[in-house]
């Protein structure tokens, strides 16, 4: 996502002035971290348990950038256009997922030969065009409302889809609560507290409701919305300058270094702090999602503050900003490739080359997908920017 660059002044200064947030390319970078960490665990090796956390990066950082643009525009224009808004996520994310779940149904009867399994593949397909995987457990998984009748004992593509319905809930909801509620225009810091509430508050019922529901409806159907929380309070922060005390420890290069570590951390640990996968086991539900997202959105503050720092500086080295760039297409196709690149389907070949082939496959389609997909769709972004007075 590109942003105008900003002037060079320090992005947070002692005034009333609102910040503007520029072009950060550390924050591409740090996309670059969190598609890493989904591919990782993604590639079988046991070494990994807790990929996922690249999920919630994705999520604190999305918070972020989506709430602070909209104050940028707030600030601009006294108010919210929510239709020029939805104009440019639309063309923004969803060219590339209904290029895919159309080569995936186009693809399905090589894939998937067996009619009912093909039939579950379609059904899939169907949930993700619509931006609504994250409601599969709930109505179709073990126990769900139509679980009985449409449960396939089969492998999934589209399974990480998930996370981009739950993108697209918080795009549908936060534009029109910012709005409605005029959030912009009340006393930051009540705005803050509010979003860190319901942050603790997701946390708290996360953990009640692991010990009483499916935990698939747990960890991707309706607790997952602190990390957008997290982050859409740091960009209150930071837009009215409500940094000062913030900021003092955000700007330490160890902060950088301790959600750097949390993360890689529980990428490799987190099965072990979960109980084994057991929730019964494990001391918090899914508490990797709360530590995950407060150590994203410190990640967050960290380069935002200190483009200096040696951190923001590595995170900007251009091969690592082309990664992240292509993250959206690396994180659509991934599942897909690694699928069908599978240990069953090729039993002959070791570990080692089914992780290659998955890697060049997905890095060749992402590139592909990004260059004449994401870019080309990107054209039209121009049609719906917020005219606004310099």
């Amino acid at each position: 996502m590109n942003f105008t660059h900003s002037d060079a002044s320090s992005p947070l200064q002692d005034t009333s002035t609102p910040t503007k947030m520029g072009y950060r390319p550390a924050l591409d970078g740090l996309r670059t971290i969190a598609i890493g960490l989904v591919l990782a665990e993604h590639t079988g090796l046991e070494l990994f348990d807790g990929g996922n956390s690249g999920v919630i990066v994705f999520f604190a950082l999305s918070g972020f950038l989506i709430t602070k643009l909209m104050l940028e525009e707030w600030s601009a224009t006294a108010t919210l256009d929510v239709k020029a808004f939805y104009g440019r996520r639309t063309v923004r994310i969803m060219p590339a997922p209904l290029v895919m779940v159309t080569l995936v149904f186009l693809l399905s009867w090589h894939i998937m030969p067996d009619a009912a399994d093909r039939r579950y593949l379609w059904f899939e397909l169907v949930l993700t065009a619509l931006y609504i995987y994250s409601l599969r457990p709930i109505l179709f998984g073990d126990g769900g409302l139509f679980g009985a009748r449409l449960q396939a004992d089969t492998e999934t593509y589209m399974a990480h889809t998930w996370s981009l319905a739950i993108e697209e809930h918080f795009y549908l909801v936060w534009p029109w609560l910012l709005r409605g509620m005029k959030l912009p225009n009340r006393n930051p810091l009540l705005v803050i507290r509010w979003l860190v509430g319901f942050a603790v508050t997701v946390t708290v019922l996360r953990w009640v409701a692991d010990r009483f529901i499916d935990p698939d409806i747990v960890s991707i159907s309706l607790f997952t919305f602190d990390g957008f929380a997290f982050g859409a309070a740091l960009a209150f922060a930071i837009h009215n300058n409500l940094y000062d005390r913030l900021r003092s420890i955000l700007r330490l290069d160890v902060i950088a270094v301790a959600a750097g570590v949390i993360l890689l951390v529980d990428l490799v640990l987190r099965d072990q702090w979960e109980g084994g996968g057991d929730p019964a086991s494990a001391p918090y539900g899914y508490w990797y999602i709360t530590y995950c997202a407060l150590a994203s959105t410190a990640l967050i503050g960290h380069l935002y503050d200190r483009p200096d720092s040696l951190w923001a500086k590595l995170l900007s080295l251009p091969p690592i900003v082309f990664i992240g760039k292509l993250s959206y297409s690396l994180y659509l196709w991934h599942v897909p490739v690694q699928v069908y690149i599978s240990r069953d389907r090729f039993p002959d070949w070791s570990l080692v080359q089914i992780i290659i082939v998955e890697q060049v496959l997905t890095f060749g389609i992402a590139y592909l997908s990004y260059r004449f997909i994401e870019m080309q769709a990107a054209k039209l972004r121009k049609r719906f920017v917020v005219k606004t007075a310099h």
